[in-house]
């Protein structure tokens, strides 16, 4: 099943690596090349093939399979790319380094009061953090009186099983309901695990994800008060899911449970996507099975939506 762990009040100015000692990603990488015979047994791999695989494991009492590759694979370890991104995230606060972008003069304070919460699934091979600023938080109206508190999210992504890159990105967290927002321009980092994988300088992208979300508020704002009528929210709903009947009739109970309370505006439309991608609707379960898919699922649903929500149909829609 999957595994989640949280801890509040982190301060990022100083090293975290204390939040791993219980965390379920609080392991290193062990290598081994894989007889052909486990090659065989363990995935159908004929044992012919003629470049031999390198067999990812969990350190531990159990040595857990995490994966399978050739040697052009690169392994990155959990904690050294949530120290990596850590530090970057209190190096694009220096002072020489935002002395041409604007910030905010309390910046240091946004590093300060974060909320961490560490998520896996299938037994550690997809590993997730993911950082809440609670300092960052701001009061969103709606058109029919509705005040719900927001802040930023930073999710740092990484693999062992090859189904993802390792991925930094940005988003927004609805305190109401904890839905959960992924937008396309709050990208930081995308590298695949190739053998010459490089992190490279992330400073400068996470100025301008922070800089990005302080745009992403005021827009915000104005879809909240946007009125948007109902039959055009449905049709757009219908076009994203067309052919997919169960999803878009819950898609559609979704939204009318966001209009009830909402109102009638393109942030209630936004928010029942979200809805979907955060697993926080009682439409849209997505229940923990003994294949520990449920990060996974849920990582899958909000890149549909990132995508949905950076189309030029929406953005039609709420320019109309």
């Amino acid at each position: 099943m999957s595994n989640n762990f949280t801890v509040e009040h982190c301060n990022l100015n100083y090293t975290n690596e204390f939040l791993l000692q219980d965390s379920p990603l609080n392991f290193k990488v062990n290598r081994h090349k894989l007889t052909s015979e486990y090659q065989e047994n363990r995935w159908g791999i004929p044992s012919t093939k003629p470049t031999p695989l390198l067999g990812l494991f969990k350190s531990g009492k159990e040595c857990t399979f995490l994966g399978a590759h050739t040697d052009r694979y690169q392994v990155v370890e959990n904690n050294e790319l949530f120290e990596y991104v850590r530090c970057s995230i209190v190096s694009a606060f220096d002072s020489d380094a935002y002395t041409t972008i604007d910030l905010p003069e309390d910046h240091d304070n946004l590093l300060r009061n974060v909320t961490i919460t560490d998520k896996s699934s299938y037994d550690g091979a997809i590993s997730m953090r993911d950082m809440v600023f609670n300092n960052s938080a701001f009061e969103n109206v709606t058109n029919n009186g509705h005040t719900t508190s927001n802040a930023l999210r930073i999710i740092i992504l990484n693999s062992f099983d090859g189904k993802t890159p390792v991925r930094v990105y940005g988003g927004n967290i609805d305190f109401f309901c904890l839905n959960g927002m992924v937008l396309g321009s709050f990208d930081v980092l995308s590298k695949r695990h190739t053998k010459n994988l490089m992190l490279g300088n992330m400073s400068s992208s996470i100025r301008n994800l922070f800089l990005n979300y302080a745009r992403f508020t005021v827009d915000m704002k104005e879809q909240s008060q946007k009125t948007l009528d109902a039959e055009r929210g449905r049709a757009f709903i219908e076009a994203c899911f067309k052919g997919m009947d169960r999803k878009t009739s819950s898609m559609l109970d979704q939204y009318d449970e966001e209009r009830k309370t909402r109102g009638n505006n393109v942030w209630a439309l936004t928010s029942a996507f979200t809805a979907y991608s955060s697993g926080t609707s009682a439409f849209f379960s997505s229940k923990n099975t003994s294949n520990d898919h449920q990060e996974y699922t849920t990582l899958r649903r909000q890149h549909t939506v990132q995508n949905i929500l950076n189309s030029d149909s929406y953005r039609e829609l709420v320019a109309a």
